[in-house]
């Protein structure tokens, strides 16, 4: 991965929740918009360890900072703008 996150942050990709019709038509499914891939965690400088966000992990989340990288929309979001881990 080209991109390192700063401390207490988290870099995520929108999670593809998608329904496939038998034509092969993928249509987004709009109830899981707030829901992310995490692709890279910054080091959290007080580290709580009930609440632990590791790469591969699936999140939700409110606010972030989008921005698009190599023809891929990501998010950056502070540890505070996450509201659970999908486990």
């Amino acid at each position: 991965m080209d991109i390192k996150v700063n401390y207490g942050f988290v870099l995520a990709k929108p999670k593809k929740q998608e329904e496939v019709t038998k034509s092969g038509l993928a249509i987004p499914n709009p109830k899981q918009q707030d829901v992310y891939d995490v692709v890279e965690v910054g080091t959290l400088v007080k580290y709580n360890d009930s609440f632990k966000v590791n790469i591969g992990d699936i999140i939700v989340a409110r606010g972030g900072h989008k921005f698009v990288y190599d023809d891929q929309e990501y998010f950056i979001f502070a540890y505070s703008e996450i509201l659970a881990i999908i486990n």
